[in-house]
């Protein structure tokens, strides 16, 4: 299961950087990918108890690879790979917490479901912790 989690949280990160670094697109090829959409992932997190354990696992997939990337700006190659809004958990939030306010937001916009399942996780979070503007 964590290599299943490490190989999710490459391609994740694979796809995020690829979009800013100035690349050519191999024919039969592609630099854009999804596994998971918002209809699939509302159906994981209200599926049954393995699918839930999934969904959790999802969401804090991309929320870890979420605080990588906003913290990427102060690593040795002093490159930022986040170009969204900053995302400002308040302490001691939980998963679950997290969890719901995806679920919330999938539930509330249904005309967004047809997007990236990691796109409508960081709208989500932006909307109900995106930090204050400078």
């Amino acid at each position: 299961m964590k290599y299943l989690f490490g190989a999710l949280l490459l391609f994740m990160f694979v796809g995020n950087a690829s979009a800013q670094v100035p690349h050519v697109v191999p024919p039969d090829t592609n630099d854009t990918f999804e596994f998971k959409n918002g209809n699939d992932l509302l159906r994981m997190c209200r599926g049954d108890r393995f699918e839930k354990k999934s969904c959790l696992a999802y969401i804090v997939g991309n929320v870890d690879l979420i605080g990588a990337l906003q913290a990427s700006d102060s690593s040795m190659d002093n490159k930022s790979y986040w170009k969204y809004v900053t995302i400002c958990l308040p302490r001691g939030v939980e998963a679950g917490q997290i969890v719901d306010v995806v679920v919330k937001h999938l539930v509330e916009k249904t005309e967004e479901r047809d997007r990236r399942a990691s796109q409508l996780i960081i709208i989500a979070l932006i909307a109900t912790w995106g930090c204050p503007a400078k």
